[in-house]
């Protein structure tokens, strides 16, 4: 995990209101869909995100992060 990366993806996230996809948040960043993933997944084990899943009438399910909390000084320790 590249702490530059990871600065860079909190940083895309705190700037949104709401619930995202990592397809959305991949396009902002400019990074795969994969690699999101792993940035999510760790700021999601520090509980800075929050994972639902949601369900259309058709086709795969929709993970949405939604951040718990925009200010958290946890981050700090790894992206400085």
């Amino acid at each position: 995990m590249d702490k530059n990366t990871l600065n860079t993806v909190w940083s895309e996230i705190i700037k949104i209101d709401g619930m995202f996809t990592t397809e959305e948040i991949s396009a902002k960043v400019g990074i795969s869909r994969v690699s999101i993933r792993k940035y999510l997944e760790f700021l999601k084990s520090l509980k800075l995100l929050s994972l639902d899943l949601h369900r259309g009438s058709v086709g795969r399910p929709v993970y949405k992060y939604k951040c718990i909390d925009k200010n958290a000084n946890i981050i700090d320790l790894y992206i400085q």
